[in-house]
């Protein structure tokens, strides 16, 4: 109970208005004992109800509602303005000035400066499809005194922007000390997630054909004229392009085709090439370009794909599980993963400057070029229905082709082998395995023509031959 000393020079219709928050932890003066409002129940109470006003700790009112005791009457702040104002000399702080302090109830004249929140800073984010995003950790919000305070929010659920579209959000703020929250103030954010590929069958294209020979070749596809506007509609279900050796420095404006299953690009002068929004295509040739890298994890229905003759360095084709052909020879890869593409038929890698190479998981292989690179070691035993086998020019030193019954095509020339088996590969019609070191050549013929195992070199070094090799005959 506050010291009641403190109130006996005032008059007894003294107010003391004091608010916290919404739930208004206000008190009032009566004979010099302090009450808070929202222990009081009704909005207002008569002289008679109020007579045993003394006994009576805990009547309870609204806690929205003001109030306070004047000759026998608890009335509601609100309706009280004339005698608010009548009464202004006799009170000793002001609303305003009371509006974030609180007096401590059996602490005579001790105050404690409490703040609540007032309202919280909406958010509002717009995202393009698969942005990267997610929601803030602190939202900014404004408090009592009108001061802004950043806290720490918790929300209902996690942001994505994989699917178009408005997500909305609700946020639980986390009060520190000398703050609270007594109205349950909670953070929103709503979030617009919009897909740009998304566009009206009539919106003109036509500035995004930036190369004037490739803008050409689109006229003529749609049959249009310069300077005719194309339009969306004129080529999105376009499913073929061929704009082959047409001195093409860029395709820009290739990704509102977005039906395209085949597209033939080779001899031009690319840098660069975006098929990432043509997710429909099955076939791409892109050789004898100027490309130093290649992105096409998108297009995950590729069954033939043909970057030969570029600058490729390095190339992912960990996602292009339905590849049947894969033309990359003539680049610059150090490494060539294909082990998901276990459906591969025809792989022509050579021209590379690779130094392994693991076909093991690729057992539908039929044709396998591997020729010109820097392999020491190879393992076919696996590429059991293999038919031609080109490995020429590597550093191979043994060769086991025994479980290739089908091949009937082996170029191994030029490599550091010292003994090769043919005799199980009964299908074998083409053999050059000259320039190696062979002392013993196994065969169930010997009707080779010679200039396909001779001459050998006789040293490590491949700087003598001998043209002195026989065919050994192995049933």
């Amino acid at each position: 109970m506050v010291n009641k000393k403190l109130f006996m020079g005032l008059s007894k219709i003294t107010m003391v208005a004091i608010i916290i928050s919404s739930l208004s932890i206000i008190v009032f003066a009566k004979d010099g004992d302090i009450y808070k409002l929202n222990d009081l129940s009704k909005t207002a109470f008569t002289q008679a109800q109020t007579a045993n006003f003394n006994n009576q700790r805990k009547i309870g009112l609204n806690s929205s509602v003001y109030g306070y005791e004047y000759s026998g009457k608890v009335y509601k702040f609100d309706d009280l303005t004339s005698l608010f104002t009548k009464y202004t000399q006799d009170i000793t702080k002001t609303k305003a000035a009371l509006s974030t302090e609180r007096t401590a109830v059996g602490n005579a004249g001790q105050s404690v400066t409490t703040l609540y929140v007032q309202s919280v800073s909406a958010i509002n984010a717009t995202k393009n499809l698969n942005d990267a995003y997610t929601l803030p950790t602190t939202v900014v919000a404004t408090l009592s005194d009108k001061t802004t305070r950043n806290l720490a929010v918790t929300w209902d659920k996690v942001a994505s922007t994989t699917v178009a579209g408005t997500y909305t959000f609700t946020g639980k703020l986390t009060m520190v000390d000398g703050l609270v929250n007594t109205n349950n103030i909670t953070a929103s954010a709503t979030l617009t997630v919009t897909d740009s590929t998304v566009i009206s069958d009539n919106t003109d294209i036509t500035s995004k054909f930036t190369d004037e020979n490739f803008k050409t070749e689109v006229y003529t596809l749609i049959g249009k004229t310069s300077p005719e506007p194309i339009l969306y509609s004129d080529v999105k279900n376009i499913k073929k392009l061929n704009v082959n050796k047409e001195d093409i420095s860029s395709i820009n404006g290739i990704e509102y085709f977005i039906s395209l299953t085949n597209l033939d690009c080779y001899e031009n002068k690319l840098t660069t090439l975006d098929v990432s929004k043509n997710i429909a295509l099955t076939s791409l040739n892109c050789s004898g370009n100027k490309l130093t890298t290649l992105d096409v994890s998108k297009n995950t229905v590729l069954t033939s794909f043909d970057c030969h003759d570029n600058k490729l360095t390095t190339l992912d084709i960990s996602k292009n599980i339905a590849l049947d052909g894969l033309y990359c020879y003539n680049n610059q890869l150090t490494t060539l993963d294909v082990s998901k593409n276990t459906v591969l038929t025809w792989l022509d890698c050579n021209d590379n400057k690779l130094t392994t190479l693991d076909v093991s998981k690729n057992i539908s292989l039929y044709e396998l070029d591997c020729s010109s690179t820097q392999l020491t070691t190879l393992d076919v035993s696996k590429n059991t229905v293999l038919t031609s086998f080109d490995c020429h020019d590597n550093k191979l030193t043994t060769l086991d082709v025994s479980k290739n019954i089908s091949l009937y095509r082996l170029e191994c020339y030029n490599n550091q082998l010292t003994t090769l088996d043919v005799s199980k590969n009964i299908a074998l019609d083409h053999l050059n395995c000259y320039d190696n070191q062979l002392k013993t050549l196994y065969s169930i013929t010997n009707t080779w023509d010679i200039y396909g195992y001779r001459p050998q070199y006789t040293d490590s070094s491949q700087t003598t031959t001998t043209d002195s090799l026989a065919i050994t005959i192995k049933n």
